[in-house]
């Protein structure tokens, strides 16, 4: 079973077994994750600044949604260092990170931006309803209202 919750910084020792996977995968932003854990450059867990872990026996994947710092609009939040390992891959992990962030980011942001490089990430988050933009800091945008509103 797959338990998700708030990272916090002791967590920073399991977040680095994962590097070295995301690492030969060409995902160098786990390393730099865990150097901005380190130095506190981020938040683990405040209202604008989360970071979420998928657990059962370990830790399966992370992501995190902080302010976009690439617009002014205080609304507009930015899911970053989504990770999941390859072999928790295609059971659901990923999905219930992102929608555990959303869940979380409606309480302080309408839209989440992201910005992925894969044509398979690209795919994951249109799945989930996130949809393509031209914008030169993002590949995807969604407004999370929907996701306040279908709540309710």
């Amino acid at each position: 079973m797959v338990t998700i919750r708030p990272l916090v910084p002791q967590d920073v020792t399991v977040i680095e077994e994962l590097a070295g996977e995301a690492e030969a995968e060409g995902f160098r932003f786990v390393t730099r994750f865990v150097a901005e854990l380190r130095s506190a450059r981020i938040a683990c867990d405040t209202p604008h600044e989360l970071f979420l872990g998928a657990f059962d026996l370990r830790l399966l994947g992370f992501g995190g949604v902080t302010p976009d710092p690439y617009v002014a609009d205080p609304t507009t939040g930015r899911l970053r260092h989504l990770y999941v390992l390859a072999t928790a891959r295609r059971r659901g992990v990923g999905r219930l990170l992102v929608h555990a962030l959303e869940e979380r980011a409606a309480r302080v942001y309408r839209w989440l931006r992201l910005r992925t490089d894969t044509t398979v990430g690209a795919q994951f988050y249109e799945r989930l309803g996130y949809e393509r933009t031209d914008d030169a800091h993002a590949t995807h945008t969604r407004r999370l209202s929907r996701i306040a509103e279908a709540a309710t």
